[in-house]
């Protein structure tokens, strides 16, 4: 099975101490975060990157490597296929993220989901799996297996999933099958609401990547959502537990071998550029000194692209801000694209589609290096004419 929710109990998740150190109002009483990146596979110290590109890579040596700035010899790269049994198809995963969308945009994720299944009448390319997290348990229209429901967080926290498969109208009526109820954790409740909403939406994330992480192959993960909120630096414990966290969900996604799509169901939107907009853009920027506390007056959204200034690789504590952890910066990052100010959802979601047809993956090994957290920049490049390839932008090796 590509999701196995229903055989995971409740989450008690290591991951959930590194989310906690993110907002110092949830308490979780969890193993340390440090030994869920020790648990890692005899491969674990091999990097294999999944590259979208177009035409797919032939051979290892049509792909150029660089390491932190050093080239990969040729000779340590290998091309994974499924001629030759070394890997398996991508996946796709959607993800309806009815915690952070309202009425309209979860109504709006749905329609474009099975307007795609429409337009894919009989088997899909690939197996296609459907998840819808609210922070409440929703309700099926039709019966449904109670398994089918999974409580992520002391019944705070659902995860609904429909199983994976090639047959379009089988998860075309599964997903008319669901509804979600209304939301528990409101806009208004500010300052509160949208920290539990940012630890909500890791929870989810760590969840479904740990789901797929026995699944063999690259995953698509097409997260549907305008993004959980922006958080001022305050909203950290301390760095070193904030960076710990940024280390734990990069290393948590490049080990699943997840590409994550952040696809906003919002289409245009008008932007804010008032007085505490601007406030809160300077306060929040990796050049500011002190901590600031929360802006309550700041809309959820602020600027379409105030994400792009945390997308390079945190390297030490003292770099890291919780902005590093939104779902637009954790898409860029992992090889993935982040899609919004669109109102053509559909065709945004079928590009998707055909970026999981459009995947090569070569792996290697990276020279090995002292004690301590060392962050890996890479870039990837066809060696033909030199086109940079997209793929993940870094990895930490421990």
């Amino acid at each position: 099975m590509l999701l196995r929710l229903c055989c995971l109990l409740p989450v008690a998740s290591m991951a959930s101490a590194s989310i906690a150190a993110l907002i110092p109002l949830c308490v979780v009483s969890v193993p340390a975060q440090t030994a869920a990146l020790q648990q890692r596979g005899p491969d674990s110290h091999r990097v294999v990157l999944d590259i979208v590109a177009r035409p797919s890579l032939e051979a290892a040596s049509a792909a150029v490597v660089t390491d932190n700035g050093d080239r990969i010899r040729p000779e340590q790269l290998r091309l994974l296929s499924q001629r030759d049994g070394s890997d398996a198809q991508p996946q796709v995963i959607f993800v309806i993220d009815a915690v952070n969308s309202n009425f309209q945009s979860v109504a709006r994720s749905e329609d474009a989901i099975k307007a795609v299944l429409k337009a894919n009448q009989g088997q899909l390319p690939q197996l296609t799996s459907v998840v819808i997290l609210s922070d409440v348990p929703g309700y099926p229209s039709v019966k449904t297996s109670p398994q089918d429901t999974t409580s992520l967080r002391q019944s705070q926290l659902f995860a609904h999933r429909i199983p994976p498969s090639r047959d379009a109208s089988e998860l075309f009526r599964q997903i008319e099958s669901f509804k979600v109820g209304l939301h528990r954790i409101l806009e208004s409740q500010a300052g509160i609401g949208q920290a539990e909403r940012v630890q909500f939406s890791l929870e989810a994330l760590s969840f479904v990547a740990k789901a797929e992480a026995s699944e063999p192959g690259p995953k698509i993960v097409v997260w549907i959502s305008p993004g959980w909120p922006f958080l001022s630096k305050s909203d950290a414990k301390s760095s070193e537990q904030l960076f710990d966290s940024i280390v734990y969900f990069s290393d948590l996604l490049r080990s699943g071998r997840i590409i994550l799509y952040s696809v906003s169901p919002e289409g245009m939107t008008s932007q804010d550029h008032s007085a505490e907009t601007e406030a809160f853009l300077f306060a929040s920027r990796r050049s500011t000194i002190e901590a600031n506390g929360h802006a309550p007056k700041v809309p959820v959204e602020l600027t379409s692209t105030y994400y792009m200034q945390f997308l390079a690789g945190v390297r030490n504590a003292a770099d890291s801000n919780p902005n590093d952890l939104t779902l637009q910066v954790l898409a860029y990052q992992s090889g993935g694209l982040v899609l919004q100010q669109n109102n053509d959802l559909k065709n945004e979601l079928m590009q998707c589609i055909s970026d999981a047809q459009n995947i090569s993956s070569l792996a290697y090994e990276p020279d090995a290096h002292g004690v301590g957290t060392k962050y890996h920049a890479v870039q990837v490049r066809r060696s033909a004419d030199a086109q940079p390839l997209r793929t993940r932008t870094g990895f930490y090796d421990k």
